[in-house]
C-alpha cells in the first residue's frame, strides 16, 4: 500500500468507525429524524443458502444460512437465542406470524404480505438487517414492545396502509410510509417521510433498553502519526504508530520530520517528483467499511492531481482507496468504483494548514 502528498503533510489518523459515531441517543432523539450520527453498520452478511428451501405453515428453524422461507398462513419460530440466522428471503403471506428470539438476522429480502405479523419472544434484543423490504397493508412488528432493532442497508420505501410498529428502524438511505401508521419507538434515516400516521409515540426505552452490538459506540483509532522522530534513514518501519497496534509506518525520500507543525511534526513532502512518501501498513485499511481519515495539510502548489492517500489493490493500477487534491478547492475521494468530489468556499493550496 503506498501513501504519498505532494505537500507538507501531519498527523495522519484513521478511525474504524465514523468520527461523529455517537451514543444510541444521539442517533435516535425523537420519534422520527434524518439522521446526523449515523450508526456504524457493519458488512451485510449474505447467506450461503446451505441450508435450502423451508415452505410450510408451522416450521421451527435452527441457526444456519437458508436460501428461501416462505411462511403460508401460520407460524416460523426461530428457536435458537443469540444465535445468528442468514436467508436470501422471507416471505410472510397473508396472516402468517414469524416469532423471533433474541439474536442476528440477516435477510437479504423480507416480505410482509397483508396481516402477517413479527413478534419477539423472549428476554434480549433481536436485531434485523435487510437490503430489501416489503411491507403490505395491516402488518403488526412487535406490538408487545420487545427490543427489536430493524435495519435496511437500503431505501424502506415500499410500505402500504395501517402499519404498526414498536421499536427501533434505521435506514442507510430513505425511509417513507404511505399512511395510517401506529409508531412506538424511534425511527432514523438520510430522509424520513412517515406521512398521514394515526399515532406517534417516541419511546425512549426503545433505545437505552436494546443491544445496538456496538453501532453507535464511540469511534476506535486505529493509527495514530505525530512524525516526533529524531531522523530517518529509509529503512525499516521508523514512524511510530502512537496506539498501541503496532502500525509503525516507514518513509522514503526524507532524513528527519519538519517542525512546521500544527501538532507535534510534521513530513515536509513536497518533491517534485514521487521520490518522498510514507509507506503504511495494508493491515491499517484493509477489511475497513466505514472509517474516517484525519490529517493536516499544506502546500501551495496548484495541481490537477496532488495524492494525499492512496491504497492499492492487485496492482498499481488498482486503486481501491484513493483520496487527492484536484485543484485549489476540491478533494476527490475514490473507493474502488465509487468516486465523490468534496468542493470547499476556501482555497485549499494557499500555503495554510488545512484540516
Amino acid at each position: 500500500m503506498l501513501s504519498r502528498v505532494i505537500s507538507i503533510f501531519l498527523c495522519l489518523t484513521i478511525f474504524a468507525l465514523p468520527v461523529y459515531a455517537a451514543e444510541c441517543l444521539d442517533i435516535f432523539p425523537t420519534l422520527s429524524q434524518n439522521y446526523g450520527p449515523k450508526l456504524n453498520l457493519p458488512d451485510f452478511k449474505y447467506s450461503s443458502e446451505n441450508d435450502g428451501n423451508k415452505t410450510g405453515s408451522n416450521l421451527v428453524l435452527t441457526s444456519g444460512q437458508y436460501r428461501d422461507v416462505k411462511v403460508e398462513g401460520g407460524s416460523v419460530y426461530f428457536t435458537e437465542l443469540n444465535a445468528e440466522y442468514r436467508f436470501k428471503k422471507i416471505e410472510l403471506k397473508d396472516g402468517a406470524t414469524a416469532q423471533f428470539v433474541p439474536g442476528d438476522y440477516w435477510v437479504k429480502e423480507f416480505k410482509f404480505k397483508d396481516n402477517s405479523i413479527l413478534t419477539v419472544n423472549g428476554s434480549g434484543t433481536v436485531r434485523i438487517y435487510v437490503e430489501k423490504l416489503e411491507i403490505e397493508k395491516n402488518v403488526h412488528i412487535n406490538d408487545a414492545n420487545g427490543q427489536l432493532i430493524f435495519i435496511s442497508y437500503k431505501d424502506i420505501d415500499d410500505v402500504d396502509d395501517a402499519l404498526s410498529f414498536t421499536g427501533v428502524m434505521y435506514a442507510d438511505e430513505e425511509i417513507k410510509f404511505d399512511k395510517n401508521a401506529i409508531i412506538r419507538g424511534s425511527i432514523t434515516a438520510e430522509n424520513v417521510n412517515l406521512g398521514n400516521t394515526l399515532s406517534e409515540t417516541y419511546q425512549e426505552s426503545s433505545i437505552t433498553d436494546a443491544d445496538f452490538n456496538g453501532m453507535c459506540g464511540p469511534a476506535v483509532i486505529i493509527v495514530d502519526y505525530r512524525f516526533d522522530e529524531c531522523s530517518y534513514t529509509g529503512t525499516g518501519f521508523e514512524v511510530e504508530d502512537e496506539t498501541l497496534n503496532d502500525y509503525n509506518a516507514a518513509v522514503y525520500g526524507i532524513s528527519e520530520p519538519a517542525d512546521e507543525a500544527q501538532i507535534n511534526n510534521s513530513l515536509d513532502l513536497s518533491k517534485t517528483d514521487t521520490s518522498d512518501w510514507l509507506s503504511v501498513p495494508r493491515d491499517v485499511v484493509d477489511g475497513l467499511n466505514d472509517f474516517t481519515i484525519s490529517l493536516w495539510i499544506n502546500t501551495n502548489k496548484d495541481k490537477d492531481q496532488q495524492e494525499i492517500f492512496q491504497a492499492l489493490g492487485s496492482s498499481t493500477s488498482d486503486d481501491e482507496l484513493e483520496i487527492y487534491l484536484k485543484d485549489n478547492k476540491e478533494v476527490k475521494v475514490k473507493i474502488k468504483d465509487d468516486s465523490e468530489t468534496l468542493s470547499s468556499n476556501i482555497e485549499l493550496t494557499d500555503g495554510q494548514w488545512h484540516h
